[in-house]
């Protein structure tokens, strides 16, 4: 940017800063991208996420999801929602199901759900939320509410990108559904992130993350 274009940008800058001082310049966005392994291997069905270190959190739209019963089985298996979240349980099978959980923070028991049937519950808290049916127990599936704005799931190739990220330092964490225990879950790394697209590959060992490359 030469002297006179870099002037004239002081300058306008300087006339909206005290005709319009109510004006928050809005900070240039960026993003994360990169890939984890765990023990080596690309990560499948893990959850990658941000925790911003200087701010509050950014409030996120709640979503609505709705979870089916079918074959005995929950569908989707995993699913990713915000704090806030409604979540609705549709049974397409013939037989009576229950949706229920026990996760601390959002536990909740729908009851008998009927063929056909569906009722719905809202996820408050951040957290990983267990779900169970009480008619057949072995009927399993996992929510994982999510405390940032900016997170998403590597389904496989532990291939990962967030987009629309502002400039700022973060925590970057991940979460699996298997390792959702406190002996297990790793703490987050810092990540410092600018105007553009930062690259961090990770490493999740243990309950231990590292950063591979600088």
């Amino acid at each position: 940017m030469g002297s006179r274009t870099t002037e004239k940008f002081f300058l306008i800058s300087l006339f909206f800063i005290f005709v319009f001082p109510g004006v928050v310049f809005a900070q240039p966005a960026g993003g994360l991208r990169g890939q984890l392994t765990i023990d080596a291997s690309p990560a499948e069905e893990v959850v990658v996420y941000l925790r911003d270190l200087n701010r509050p959190p950014a409030k996120t739209p709640p979503m609505s999801v709705t979870i089916r019963a079918e074959k005995f089985k929950f569908k989707p298996k995993l699913n990713l929602v915000t704090a806030g979240s409604t979540i609705t349980f549709q049974n397409n099978d013939f037989e009576v199901h229950n949706a229920n959980s026990d996760s601390p923070g959002n536990v909740f028991d729908l009851g008998k759900i009927a063929a056909g049937m569906s009722k719905k519950t809202v996820l408050k808290n951040p957290g990983g939320v267990d779900l169970r049916c009480r008619v057949h127990s072995d009927m399993k599936g996992m929510i994982f509410v999510s405390p940032s704005p900016f997170f998403m799931l590597i389904e496989h190739d532990g291939q990962f990108e967030l987009s629309g990220v502002p400039a700022g330092d973060y925590e970057v964490l991940v979460w699996h559904p298997e390792r959702d225990t406190s002996d297990l879950r790793p703490k987050g790394l810092p990540v410092r992130i600018g105007s553009g697209v930062t690259t961090i590959d990770l490493d999740w060992k243990g309950n231990v993350l590292t950063r591979k490359n600088p």
